[in-house]
Formats: C-alpha cells, structure tokens, sequence
C-alpha cells in the first residue's frame, strides 16, 4: 500500500502528495462527512466471523469475497476528490489493530522503517485528503493462498488524478485472513520504488 505518501506528500503538492490504486470510491462516499471511528484499542483472540463483523463498519461483500477482491477494494478505498473522506470502507476491510509497515530512506541515505497502526493512518488520509485528491491503482497481483490465509505480491501507482501525473511507484506485500465468511486485511507492507524498473514479475508491461 503507498498511503503513507498521503501525508508525505501533501507538503510537496501543496508542492504534491501520496498513495497507491484506482478512482473506485463508493458511492456516496465523498458525500459523507469524515470523521475518525476508533478501534476499541485493545487485541483479541478467538473471535468468531460475526464478532469481528460487530468491531468494523460493515463491509460491502464483493470487497471481501476474495483476497485479489480484497486488495483492489484496499486501495480504492483511500481514492478521492479533496475534501471529505469517509475511511468505513477502509476499516471494514482490515482486522481491527493492525499496523502498517514501510521503509524509506532518510536524508544521509540511511533506511528507516516506521510501522503505523491503522487509526494513525486513517488520520492521515483524512488529512491529505484536506489538500489534494489521491488515487491508487493496484497493476499486477500474484495471489498464493493456503487453507484460510493468503497473501498478495503485488504492484502500484499512485498520483493526484485517475490518470495523470504519478506521485509513486511501488511493490507490497498483504497478508489476509479468511473467518469462513469473508476475507480480512491481517498486514500491510510497502517500498516505493520510485524511478527503478519494476520487478520483472511484477512489470506491467510484461504481466498484462
């Protein structure tokens, strides 16, 4: 996922901004008023299907048929005009408490890794989305799927229009978890990759 350019780069198209996928966003949603809905802060185990669907705001069940269904509909949900941005969408795809992972290099080149639980990072897109729109587009899926887990290899782009000028490029990894209902978001990790070629498994050009 490439959403942490969000906050990043709302300095640079205020100058620029951030994220990863397509302008898919549910109806309705950027009609909605934006507000933060808090996990209840605290981990779990052993929950049932209709537990966890009782800790989320409810999912629409074409995003969580499948794992490729359920990163596509991860990135679009954070896509938008400037202004409101209703995250429903984006929390009802990932397990309550999850975090989020990337590197990135510093100033003197040095690699930093941050990792970002969901509900700081579900105030940030709110926040980019006070100064630009972003859209994320999800370009090629490599799905390896065992029993009731799975997880997806994949590539994307991002920029401040559907089809315009891209902002970032980059590969992620997404782990998930099916409760014998549907399908949930368990990690997240990312790298951009600015201007390097793609990995040849994951170059659109060559994996249409």
């Amino acid at each position: 996922m490439l959403m942490r350019s969000l906050s990043k780069s709302s300095s640079i198209v205020c100058s620029a901004l951030f994220l990863a996928l397509i302008p898919c966003v549910a109806a309705g949603q950027a009609s909605k008023p934006a507000r933060v809905i808090p996990t209840d802060g605290e981990y779990f185990g052993g929950k049932s299907a209709d537990e966890l669907a009782k800790m989320v705001p409810p999912a629409d069940p074409k995003d969580v048929v499948s794992p490729k269904a359920l990163v596509t509909a991860l990135h679009e949900s954070v896509n938008g005009p400037a202004g409101a941005w209703d995250q429903r969408r984006l929390l009802s795809l990932c397990l309550p408490h999850i975090s989020l992972a990337f590197p990135e290099k510093d100033a003197h080149g040095v690699i930093r890794i941050s990792v970002v639980p969901l509900d700081d990072m579900v105030k940030e897109v709110l926040d980019g989305h006070k100064k630009t729109s972003w859209y994320e587009k999800v370009l090629v899926t490599h799905v390896t799927q065992q029993a009731n887990i799975a997880v997806a290899y994949y590539s994307g782009e991002a920029g401040t229009t559907p089809n315009g000028k891209l902002v970032e490029r980059g590969v992620s990894i997404c782990e998930m978890i099916f409760d014998g209902k549907r399908w949930w978001i368990a990690s997240d990790i990312w790298s951009d990759i600015g201007k390097d070629p793609w990995p040849a498994d994951l170059d659109p050009e060559k994996n249409q």
